[in-house]
């Protein structure tokens, strides 16, 4: 029997994130053309996390997906779920769910917050119109936002990674990521540990 799509929270966002999260790429370049250096590609993240279950597990885990050795970019290193906001996405939130769904199979059921943003660079070698190989690098944008799904079934899609985990703090240490993506992953399960405890909400 198919499971029923959740409906989306978005409850707790602040005004601000809901503003971004509602922006086409097109309206989000136009937004921040002024107080940004020049990217070329814009891209999202979700840390899909997972919450302590009592009696069973006391640490927050996310999910993270390794990225296939074939991969032009950042071969056989971990990363969260998602990928570039495309010109067919209606707003930066319809790219997330999207590429969520697309690489593990899994529906949003809450966005909490949004995560620092950082910038990487990806490079490949291309021929150019007169037959001679030229390097061609792009600037890439990620945003990337803090959310949770309604089971932890997934189902990684091969055409991208080979494998998924959920991983705890301790687990995170021993992958192999970016330094910015590990920064990303540790700071998002040291806030979803923090508003399990009751410390602070995701702002």
């Amino acid at each position: 029997m198919a499971r029923s799509k959740p409906a989306l929270n978005l409850q707790g966002l602040t005004s601000s994130q809901e503003i971004i999260l509602s922006m086409s790429k097109l309206q989000y370049l136009a937004h921040t053309s002024l107080t940004r250096e020049p990217f070329s590609k814009l891209t999202v993240g979700a840390a899909i996390l997972s919450f302590p279950n009592p009696g069973f597990r006391n640490k927050p885990r996310i999910l993270l997906l390794k990225r296939n050795p074939s991969e032009t970019y950042y071969a056989s290193v971990f990363e969260m779920p998602g990928g570039k906001v495309d010109d067919t996405d209606s707003s930066i939130l319809t790219a997330i769910v999207r590429e969520v769904k697309e690489e593990t199979g899994l529906d949003i059921m809450r966005v909490f917050g949004q995560l620092p943003d950082f910038t990487y660079l990806t490079s490949k070698v291309a021929s150019g119109t007169d037959g001679k190989e030229k390097t061609i690098s792009k600037t890439c944008l990620q945003l990337s936002f803090a959310v949770t799904v309604a089971w932890e079934e997934f189902r990684v899609n091969a055409k991208k990674h080979s494998m998924g985990v959920w991983a705890d703090r301790e687990m995170v240490t021993v992958l192999e990521m970016t330094e910015e993506m590990r920064a990303l992953v540790e700071g998002a399960l040291e806030r979803a540990g923090a508003i399990w405890a009751g410390i602070r909400e995701f702002r």
